[in-house]
């Protein structure tokens, strides 16, 4: 259990450089880093005042699980990118950055793994531990703990983004044979914050 915590909190160490590294090394999909600049956004939402930065990110986040999305996103972020140039945005002002390039970064249609600029503050740190799982990649899922009632409650806060029942997640996968510390201690833990894309949810569903 003790080296489980470890690697979660092993996102906050080192250098961005060296956590982008270990993205990579996990496997940056496009998907995942969708959801982790989306969840970036949505943490730093107070300091992105423009509208069409929103809806630029309700886009993407959908965009994640419907390829079909590609064109309106591109659209759409053809828009912010000429309001930030008539707004005359400064990169260097806190909320300039927030409400142009984490909108921009969400939306980019290469999907780059995650930037050096959301891989400072440790609150995005966090994010990696929740949308990529752990850093040593060492966490498996069962396909036989993928019951019915496991895929409906993740599901629901999947759909929902109201990740409250986690808890009882946990118990439905114990039930079901669950024995992965990293999985069952994800899930209970009462400190974390969850999102479209945590990778528990992601296994239960199948997602990837």
């Amino acid at each position: 259990m003790k080296k489980a915590a470890a690697d979660e909190k092993s996102w906050r160490a080192g250098s961005p450089h060296e956590a982008r590294r270990a993205v990579f090394k996990l496997g940056a999909v496009p998907r995942k880093c969708r959801l982790f600049s989306v969840a970036c956004c949505r943490l730093a939402i107070k300091d992105i005042r423009n509208p069409d930065c929103h809806a630029l990110i309700d886009l993407v986040e959908r965009r994640a699980d419907d390829d079909s999305l590609a064109a309106d996103v591109a659209k759409l972020r053809r828009k912010v990118h000429r309001w930030a140039g008539s707004a005359r945005i400064s990169l260097a002002q806190a909320r300039g950055w927030y409400a142009l390039y984490a909108a921009w970064n969400a939306a980019d249609p290469q999907s780059r793994a995650p930037v050096h600029g959301f891989l400072h503050s440790h609150r995005f740190r966090d994010l990696l531990a929740e949308v990529y799982g752990p850093r040593n990649g060492g966490a498996t899922f069962d396909a036989a703990w993928r019951t019915s009632t496991a895929v409906s409650l993740a599901s629901q806060m999947y759909e929902s983004r109201d990740f409250g029942t986690m808890p009882i997640l946990a118990d439905a996968l114990q039930d079901a044979g669950c024995t992965s510390d990293a999985i069952l201690n994800h899930c209970r833990d009462p400190l974390a914050t969850h999102v479209r894309g945590c990778w528990v949810v992601d296994l239960v569903l199948g997602k990837v």
